[in-house]
């Protein structure tokens, strides 16, 4: 009862707020930071040590904890760069595919005999370079959409416990070994 309305809480909240993933970015943050300390700690008490083939294991380490360190930082103070670059990299994706697909048809002059494909090939370099030129609304779309999706998964797990509150459930982890 309670994950069918958690579904339907964060899926409207997602409706509505469609930029939590800036959130979800700043947590990844906050863990990256985490992880550098860890490595920082562990890079130093190997450097410590007199065991001169840690050398490179603890460089390696050291530098770990800077690159985790900046991106963590990076993804923490400006998580909107992180978020925008992924979407730009998808319109890029976007359009090579819908591109590779599209020259060939052209190239041998099968446009006319496949032209439900080459229609859905512009449409797909036009969203392409849509989400490239502007990556802060893919975002929101992607969001609400997954959002109404968690809305819609929630409400239909809500109607399916209220049709049948009886239901039981099995417990497979207790399955007994002698009937099988």
């Amino acid at each position: 009862m309670i994950r069918p309305i958690l579904y339907m809480i964060l899926g409207a909240l997602l409706l509505i707020k469609p930029d939590s993933s800036l959130l979800l970015v700043q947590l990844t943050g906050v863990a990256l930071i985490l992880c550098a300390v860890f490595l920082g700690y562990t890079g130093l008490k190997a450097r410590k040590s007199d065991d001169n083939t840690t050398g490179n294991e603890s460089t390696l380490t050291l530098f770990s904890c800077a690159v985790c360190a900046v991106v963590g930082v990076v993804f923490l103070i400006s998580p909107g760069v992180f978020v925008s670059l992924v979407f730009v990299a998808l319109g890029i994706i976007i359009m090579v595919s819908a591109a590779l697909d599209l020259v060939p048809v052209l190239r041998e002059g099968r446009a006319s005999q496949q032209l439900g494909m080459v229609i859905l090939d512009i449409v797909a370099l036009v969203v392409g370079l849509a989400i490239m030129i502007h990556p802060g609304g893919a975002n929101d779309m992607l969001w609400r959409i997954v959002g109404l999706l968690l809305l819609i998964n929630g409400v239909l797990g809500l109607v399916d416990i209220i049709r049948n509150p009886r239901r039981t459930v099995v417990d497979t982890t207790t399955a007994d070994n002698n009937n099988q």
